[in-house]
Parts: C-alpha cells; structure tokens; sequence
C-alpha cells in the first residue's frame, strides 16, 4: 500500500514539475506583435509578366486583397500583334493548300520546301535561344521579361514551322 501511495505522488510530482517547465517555456517564447492600420506610400512596384498598358484597375483603397487576386488587367498591343501574325500565318497557310489543290507547279512545291527549310532552322535556332535565356534566367542572369519573350516566341515558330511542313506535303502529293 505504500508503494502505491509513493508512486502515486511521484506521478503527480513529475505531472507537476512538466507542467510548469511547459507554462515557463511559452512564457518566454517571444509574442507576436499584431499591428493595425494603413500604409501610405507614394509609388507601388508591381509587375506583371508581359508588357502592357493597365487597362483596368479591380481593386480600390482600403480593400482586402488575397494571394493570386486580380489586381488590374491588362492591354499589350505587342501580344495582340503576335495573335494576328500567328492568325495571318495560319490563313495563308490555308490559302496555300487551296492553291496547292489546284495543282502544284514544279516551283511551288521548291518554294515550300525552301520555305518548310527557313522554318525549320528558325525554329531550331528558336529552340536554343529559349534553352540558352531559360538557363540564363535560372541562374538570374537575365530578367523574367526576356524569359517570357523567348517562351512566347518558341511556340510560334513551331506552328509555322508545322504550317510549312503541311505545304510541302499537300504540294507534293498534288504534283505526283
């Protein structure tokens, strides 16, 4: 019995002593300091990956805002210029093969092949120039605009690339 007795004070000890080393150690882990109010500031540094006109502001003074929110949009004219080059690319191509079914001539079908050629070499030399700035930006070297140009540019080049290659097949087949 006391036994029993001994080892329970000595639980209650040991239950006693932990629970004041936890209430000493939170008592002196530094307190957050919590601040209330506003900022003023006189310029705002925000960027955005492409290059552009703010075309629309979506948040005003004193509004919360939350990670990944949609702070402002944007007009690029140099983005839309690409969607109409690519567009054009895309219906001359098709304006070709409309042609080309009608009958290639011997020099339609040279000429997309010189065509189909230029693009493939555009395109590889595309193809490095986007590994060289990628690298060149993971190692901070350049800006992130220069990397976002090189990867909007790439693609392009493969689709037009594609579109050369297209030509080439139908002016070929046409012929024979």
């Amino acid at each position: 019995m006391k036994k029993l007795k001994l080892s329970i004070i000595l639980i209650l000890v040991a239950l006693l002593i932990s629970w004041l080393c936890f209430r000493f150690y939170r008592a002196y882990q530094p307190q957050p300091i919590r601040l209330q109010g506003q900022i003023q500031a006189q310029q705002y540094s925000i960027s955005s990956k492409v290059p552009g006109r703010i075309e629309q502001v979506l948040v005003r003074k004193g509004d919360q805002v939350k990670k990944s929110q949609l702070i402002f949009t944007l007009y690029s004219p140099e983005i839309t210029a690409k969607l109409d080059q690519a567009i054009a690319g895309q219906k001359a191509a098709g304006a070709m093969a409309k042609e080309a079914e009608k009958g290639a001539r011997t020099q339609e079908i040279q000429a997309s092949k010189d065509q189909w050629l230029k693009a493939k070499s555009a395109t590889e030399l595309m193809e490095k120039t986007y590994q060289r700035i990628n690298n060149l930006y993971k190692d901070g070297v350049i800006a992130e605009q220069k990397s976002d140009e090189a990867n909007t540019s790439a693609p392009c080049s493969k689709i037009y690339r594609e579109c050369c290659i297209s030509n080439v097949s139908v002016n070929s087949r046409r012929r024979s």
